[in-house]
């Protein structure tokens, strides 16, 4: 599953719709399988992959805030 943007820290939203609802209850179910459950190597290793790509994207964010249209 993917989720795009940040999830919802309180794990509601005020989209009540269906598409929404069931991404949210997806979303919980996923969170309650991995409680207490060890990372694994994988686990650590997206992880990391997911960090490299967020702090790439921010440094050309900021490029492209740089940029001046004349």
């Amino acid at each position: 599953m993917c989720i795009i943007g940040n999830p919802p820290y309180t794990l509601s939203s005020t989209n009540k719709g269906k598409w929404m609802e069931k991404l949210l209850n997806d979303y919980k179910k996923d969170l309650k399988d991995k409680k207490g459950r060890v990372l694994e190597f994988n686990d650590i290793f997206n992880c990391s992959r997911i960090i490299v790509a967020l702090t790439e994207t921010h440094k050309i964010m900021q490029e492209i805030n740089q940029i001046t249209i004349e």
